[in-house]
């Protein structure tokens, strides 16, 4: 239910905010008044062109939910049919927006619905000549904010591919005398729930309602419901006049807008229709419930709901207060510079930079050395210091193999046996002993020594050793991870829910494999025995860097946590306030429409008009009705479930 001013709220101003604070018992922040709109095309609404356009005469032309035919074709002459190519993922909508049909006057439609309840906003809907077309939107968009919006200064829309269509927007509205949208206006880009696991990694903390203040509990998937029962219709309406076309989705439309508002409390109109408790909250007072379940105190969750706020608690209590005040500060700073930079609110996501892998490394080595040009004999050390550090690991690999096919024999291997060990390495040395090239040391400055690197001119090497091994760390400590999680998703997914002797044998199997996977990874960096020398950047780099990165990890796993957990508290906190706002707004509005209908009652008995005084009377009635039913339904609901007894937290 939006909040529009003079039918169902009065909009606050900077003299009267006092006095309506006064009157009402729940909290009024700014984010209130706003306009949560969803957008989106359907291409199953087709229409083919009309074979005498000459003799079509519209009755509803732009007095329907339908844009007037005039302004809008006019609005496409001149608007610019600029090609976007998406920046973002390959998204359909914006590669085939193009996308001509010669035989069809219109290939679709689309427009704004409400994304609250999923109500077709009128005078806002558009038909498509080629594809969905951003020239088309921007048409819709522009006819959904000039209605019944005085006094609203903030909207939220969620679109498909928001990442690209609203990035010039407002160039496109001032490039065109057809569009308009007030210079007070806030639009804030969302994308659903659903479409946005479809875009880069980036644009889930940019763009999901659960990072946007003021959004409360919204998917922006709603207007994919509302396209349903539309086309079932939609085959029906191919042939006809577009006159007849577009009343026939006129008619649809408004159908379901008025079952979505007497549905508001739950209750029927009818001549038989009673307002009973099994019936009652089917919209509103669902929310309400929800929202309380969301936020209370209870250990159960509620259709995959979990207590929001008992779990943020928790993680709050057990994290250091410093780091919670550090944290609380990033997240203010992200809301408030999100409308002009979306990537502050990359907070929400764990940092990716802070281990960098070994690939990584060396090509920062290289681009040093590419600024700082080295003599001739050093050019290219990189390059082979991390190919030294392959053939260590290979060795390790190697070694572990050999000695457990000397433990399996219990003797010294054989040519044979090292020969299938080895593979490639057949020969055998002359000296009388067996060619064992695990235990070949590679002349790397760890292996040299500080001294004899300094006589040979190669300490540079020395640093870029290190920074080199530091990858290597990182991608060792990387895949012990992967290892253990896949380890996890086993034994949850294979093991426990293996009904036989064969299942169980073989979902042990993988178990053995991922624990032999986890124990030659942990035994990549050399450890001493497999060299005759020692190395004095072994085993300690390993021991500090595993602390460190763990340390760090665990900081950034326990933030990004806390952000998250106090994202989805605050969402609930929101959809609390403003499920129990819309439900004095819907009383409001039936109220509204009830006046109405007794101002053209009286209209219509001081001229005579029977007929049209009984329909007026009975709408009425309806509307009356609907408040009387509405009011007892909501306050039924909030006796149950007593928003007094959650008391708010305090940050």
């Amino acid at each position: 239910m939006f909040p529009s001013q003079g039918i169902n709220v009065t909009l606050p101003t900077e003299e009267g905010a006092a006095e309506i604070n006064r009157e009402s018992d729940l909290e009024m922040p700014s984010w209130l008044y706003s306009r949560s709109l969803v957008m989106d095309g359907n291409f199953k609404p087709e229409h083919m062109h009309a074979a005498n356009p000459i003799d079509e005469v519209p009755l509803m032309d732009g007095r329907g939910f339908m844009v007037g035919d005039g302004k809008y074709k006019v609005h496409l002459a001149l608007a610019k049919d600029a090609v976007q190519r998406s920046e973002c993922n390959n998204h359909r909508a914006v590669n085939q927006a193009n996308a001509s049909h010669h035989r069809l006057e219109a290939t679709g439609i689309g427009g704004c619905a409400c994304a609250r309840h999923g109500c077709f906003v009128p005078h806002a809907m558009v038909d498509f000549q080629k594809g969905e077309r951003q020239m088309n939107m921007d048409y819709a968009l522009c006819k959904t904010l000039k209605h019944n919006a005085s006094g609203i200064w903030r909207a939220l829309t969620f679109y498909d591919v928001n990442c690209q269509y609203n990035k010039y927007l407002k160039d496109r509205v001032a490039d065109s005398p057809y569009l308009q949208i007030q210079e007070q206006m806030e639009i804030i880009p969302g994308i659903g729930l659903w479409h946005v696991h479809g875009h880069q990694d980036s644009c889930y903390v940019h763009y999901a309602s659960n990072f946007i203040a003021g959004t409360a509990r919204i998917d922006g998937e709603i207007m994919e419901t509302l396209w349903v029962p539309l086309n079932i219709i939609s085959p029906l309406a191919w042939g006809m006049g577009t006159p007849h076309h577009k009343e026939c989705l006129d008619y649809q439309m408004n159908d379901c807008n008025f079952m979505k508002m007497i549905r508001m409390s739950g209750c029927s109109v009818g001549p038989q229709s009673i307002c009973s408790p099994d019936h009652a909250g089917k919209a509103l007072c669902r929310k309400f419930r929800q929202a309380v379940k969301g936020l209370a105190d209870s250990r159960q969750a509620v259709k995959g709901l979990a207590n929001s706020r008992e779990a943020f608690e928790k993680l709050d209590q057990s994290a250091d207060k410093n780091n919670v005040r550090d944290w609380g500060e990033q997240e203010r700073l992200a809301q408030e510079q999100r409308s002009t930079d979306p990537k502050a609110m990359d907070i929400y996501e764990a940092d990716g930079k802070i281990a960098p892998t070994r690939k990584e490394q060396e090509l920062k080595l290289l681009e040093e050395n590419g600024q700082q040009p080295a003599p001739a004999r050093q050019r290219g050390a990189v390059t082979w210091l991390a190919e030294g550090l392959s053939i260590e690991e290979a060795q390790v690999t190697l070694h572990m193999d050999v000695r457990k096919a000397r433990a399996a024999s219990n003797r010294e291997p054989t040519t044979g046996d090292r020969a299938a060990s080895v593979r490639d390495c057949k020969e055998t040395l002359t000296v009388g002993r067996l060619f064992e090239p695990e235990k070949v040391v590679i002349p790397l400055p760890s292996n040299l020594g500080q001294g004899r690197c300094a006589e040979l001119g190669a300490a540079d090497m020395i640093h870029q050793e290190h920074v080199l091994r530091e990858g290597q760390a990182n991608d060792t400590l990387h895949n012990i991870r992967v290892h253990l999680a896949d380890k996890a998703v086993i034994f949850q997914k294979t093991v426990r829910t293996a009904k036989s002797q064969a299942k169980s044998t073989r979902a042990w199997a993988q178990i053995h494999a991922v624990d032999q996977a986890v124990s030659t990874t942990s035994c990549l960096i050399p450890m001493p025995e497999v060299r005759e020398t020692p190395c004095w950047l072994g085993s300690g780099l390993w021991m500090w860097r595993e602390t460190l990165i763990a340390v760090i990890r665990l900081n950034e796993f326990y933030r990004v946590h806390w952000l998250r957990a106090k994202a989805l508290r605050d969402r609930w906190e929101e959809e609390m306030l403003l499920v129990q706002h819309e439900m004095n707004w819907t009383c409001n509005f039936f109220l509204h429409k009830a006046e109405q209908w007794i101002l053209l009652a009286t209209i219509s008995k001081a001229a005579n008009k029977v007929g049209h005084l009984a329909y007026a009377a009975q709408q009425c009635k309806m509307y009356q009705r609907l408040y009387e039913d509405s009011r007892d339904a909501f306050e039924v609901a909030k006796a149950a479930r007593n928003p007094m007894h959650i008391m708010p937290a305090v940050l």
